[in-house]
């Protein structure tokens, strides 16, 4: 009898314990079913996400098919909105406007409930013109290059050959690099800097006629100065920025626009008489001024248009989006506008413009050279004059084109020698103007 009861707890144990397992599995399966399943739902985000990635790089793709002229669009193509539904898949909406040298692009692309953007300063890919080292478009009988000067690529010289020190030597195998052939005074039609040039000394000359104009000058420290709710801005005086964060204002000053220290300013246009930036820094901003331009310190990824003289000092950094124009024009037989010079021991990446109003440099009224580089400087981009670029020891990285070369060592210039300079191919992005020759490769500065 005891032995039966004996039996009939053992079996009551083991069905509580069944009991107690049964409920700990269902509680695991539940948990597991759970985790699974925000796992599952995680990776289904995610990939939605990447595939949203996919159709806003599609949109930037659909940008460069519009720039290298299709659908009867140009370079110059611009959208308020651009959409295009992908059937069962996702929709691209586009936002293209010009800006400057470049365009300002936002490309959104949407997968189901994800929306992934690109956006950025769009430029191009240099045209085919600029694959070698040095192009010299002027009347040459050929180049001389000194002991320590390193060519990397090909040299484009309308005649004769490249030789080596005061002796002229012949350098062995140089016919495979020199290519002999006349070449334009500028790789492209300037057509798009005479625009911007125009379209911004029209809005400088209109600012007097602003009624919300500010008599005088202002210094701008606060973001939320109530003057800054005046799009654009118009000062009859200075304007000078110290110690604020600005985005995508836009500013028209008579004389002086000052970037200070703190001074950030990103997206901006800022419009007027000259400049200084003598501290802070600009990213992606767009500045016009009728006369000089002084870059003295900071970091400066922005276009510096000019109808006068940029100077550029050692202490300023840029990036791939920097850009530097300057169009130079003659007064008088004496009075001369514009260059761009580069102080010594400096370090620059962009592209950099100087040329001449059409009608004086066939009337041989621009005298005088364009583009000078420092002593002992590094420069990556591109380098482009119609006429003399004064070149001493540098290293350059990209594309030197110009009319003439004038070396100079020790105080002593020569025409055609280059003396120390070594120039290589470029081998990392900067963006170039959206002009000259098709097809266009597109770059986004983001």
């Amino acid at each position: 009898m005891a032995s039966k009861q004996n039996q009939c707890a053992d079996c009551g144990y083991v069905l509580y314990l069944v009991v107690v397992l049964l409920i700990v599995a269902a509680a695991v399966i539940t948990i597991l079913a759970r985790h699974t399943s925000r796992v599952r739902i995680a990776v289904l985000h995610a990939q939605q996400l990447q595939q949203a990635r996919f159709l806003a790089q599609s949109g930037i793709t659909r940008t460069e098919h519009f720039l290298n002229g299709g659908d009867g669009h140009d370079m110059r193509w611009e959208t308020d909105s651009f959409s295009e539904v992908i059937p069962e898949y996702g929709s691209i909406l586009i936002s293209c406007k010009p800006f400057g040298l470049f365009s300002r692009v936002v490309s959104n692309g949407t997968r189901m409930r994800k929306t992934a953007t690109f956006s950025g300063i769009l430029g191009r890919n240099a045209p085919d013109t600029l694959s070698p080292i040095i192009t010299i478009s002027g009347s040459t009988r050929g180049l001389v290059i000194d002991d320590q000067t390193v060519l990397g690529g090909k040299v484009v010289l309308d005649y004769g050959p490249v030789v080596r020190g005061e002796g002229k030597r012949p350098i062995a195998g140089s016919e495979k690099w020199v290519i002999n052939r006349p070449s334009a005074s500028l790789p492209f039609d300037p057509g798009l800097m005479d625009t911007l040039i125009m379209n911004c000394a029209t809005e400088l000359d209109s600012v007097s006629k602003n009624p919300q104009a500010i008599s005088g000058s202002i210094v701008l420290t606060q973001d939320s100065d109530t003057l800054l709710n005046r799009q654009p801005l118009a000062v009859l005086g200075d304007c000078h920025l110290r110690n604020i964060a600005l985005e995508g204002k836009t500013i028209i000053a008579k004389k002086r626009i000052i970037i200070d220290e703190n001074a950030c300013c990103k997206g901006c246009s800022f419009i007027a008489e000259s400049l200084e930036c003598r501290s802070g820094a600009t990213d992606n901003c767009l500045f016009y001024t009728r006369g000089k331009s002084f870059l003295l310190s900071g970091k400066h990824n922005s276009q510096f248009i000019a109808s006068d003289t940029i100077r550029i000092g050692k202490e300023v950094s840029t990036g791939i989006s920097t850009a530097w124009v300057s169009k130079r024009t003659a007064k008088n037989d004496t009075l001369q506008h514009g260059a761009i010079l580069f102080c010594d021991n400096g370090k620059w990446t962009g592209f950099a413009l100087c040329y001449s109003d059409s009608v004086q440099r066939r009337q041989l009224k621009i005298r005088g050279s364009g583009v000078v580089l420092g002593n002992n400087c590094s420069f990556t981009g591109y380098l482009i004059c119609d006429g003399d670029v004064e070149i001493p020891k540098a290293n350059i990285e990209g594309h030197l084109w110009a009319q003439s070369l004038t070396g100079i060592k020790e105080g002593r210039k020569a025409l055609h020698w280059l003396y120390g300079v070594s120039i290589k191919p470029l081998n990392r992005p900067v963006l170039f103007p959206l002009c000259g020759e098709k097809p266009v490769s597109v770059q986004l500065a983001q």
